[in-house]
């Protein structure tokens, strides 16, 4: 990086990609219609739905890497695009934080907790985990702050992309050693370490195990001259495969075959609406969000014995209702008294 000038390039519109995202947040919205009727899919379509976040990692991390263009780009310009990078997610994350407050305030009403454990409960949520009641999606925004600052360190110490990855690929790898451990079979400072991270985290779903290996695979994928559809494909085989048989590494795989296709799959009719496809793109971003109301509002009305509705029916209600209001506020967005809600997507 040092000694380059920092190139500048016309940005590509990879528009499969956005159409993928939509299909991609409308999957997300079936994995939490799940959650609250305690239905399962077949093995296919969960293993579709269980690589949609990942997509969103890897389509960012590409993304950023081609805006900085990090093969040919100063250390001080990827710095600078770096911080400017997590100043906007660190905004978006209190903005919707805040947003998913009325949630996350029933949801600690519920619990009969006192006040005190229930504030602990927040704190550990908003830094450590990304979530809190029915707002789950906001995880994808943490751990990609977590992501983004564990990436300018890298940046800092000079270390290269490849190196960014391969710390990645072992955190993941450790995060799934977690997820496949007995606790009771510990003892010392195994069972210590286990414990103390059980404790603060909770779960996998953090910048640590996850968000820097996706995010550095995007960015790892910018820089490969060669992105041919066989490679892809078998990148999407051998995930699946691994899937299966619940192997490390499957969903890194799924999600970056998947990209590498979407991103060199030329479509003539979308090549020709690209105002469509920016529009998928939005309303992706606000169907992830906005979704969790209306799941929410479902599993009230499954609880009170108010519908009797399965998965997929749930699944296509909020689903529809989520598309409907996305549509509208897109539109709206054009508008002038609208502009604002573009700062928060």
């Amino acid at each position: 990086m040092d000694g380059m000038e920092e190139k500048t390039i016309q940005r590509k519109q990879y528009v499969l990609i956005d159409v993928l995202k939509f299909i991609m947040a409308s999957l997300i919205i079936g994995i939490h219609s799940k959650s609250i009727t305690g239905e399962s899919y077949p093995m296919f379509l969960s293993c579709l739905m269980q690589t949609a976040v990942p997509f969103f990692f890897v389509t960012s991390g590409f993304l950023f890497a081609e805006h900085v263009v990090l093969s040919n780009a100063t250390k001080q310009s990827v710095l600078q695009g770096l911080y400017r990078w997590m100043k906007k997610i660190l905004f978006l994350y209190v903005c919707w934080t805040i947003l998913y407050l009325p949630l996350t305030i029933c949801g600690y009403y519920q619990n009969h907790l006192s006040w005190r454990a229930d504030c602990l409960l927040f704190v550990r949520g908003f830094l450590f985990l990304g979530e809190h009641n029915y707002s789950w999606p906001l995880w994808y925004l943490l751990a990609s702050l977590i992501a983004a600052c564990l990436i300018y360190l890298f940046v800092k110490i000079r270390l290269k992309t490849r190196g960014w990855f391969l710390i990645g690929l072992l955190l993941m790898f450790l995060g799934w050693k977690y997820e496949h451990t007995n606790p009771s079979m510990l003892n010392g400072f195994s069972a210590f370490v286990y414990k103390a991270y059980d404790l603060v985290f909770v779960n996998t779903r953090n910048g640590f195990c996850q968000g820097l290996a996706y995010i550095a695979a995007g960015m790892v994928i910018s820089t490969w001259k060669l992105r041919n559809k066989l490679f892809a494909f078998f990148f999407v085989v051998l995930g699946g495969v691994m899937f299966i048989h619940d192997y490390p590494f499957s969903l890194l795989l799924l999600s970056m075959g998947l990209f590498i296709l979407g991103s060199n799959i030329a479509v003539a009719f979308l090549e020709n609406n690209i105002t469509f496809c920016q529009t998928l793109r939005s309303m992706s971003i606000l169907m992830y969000f906005f979704y969790m109301y209306v799941i929410a509002f479902m599993g009230l009305c499954l609880k009170k014995g108010w519908i009797m509705w399965n998965v997929y029916e749930v699944w296509g209600v909020v689903w529809l209702i989520t598309i409907l209001f996305a549509f509208f506020v897109c539109y709206y967005m054009q508008t002038e008294s609208g502009k604002w809600i573009k700062r928060i997507i």
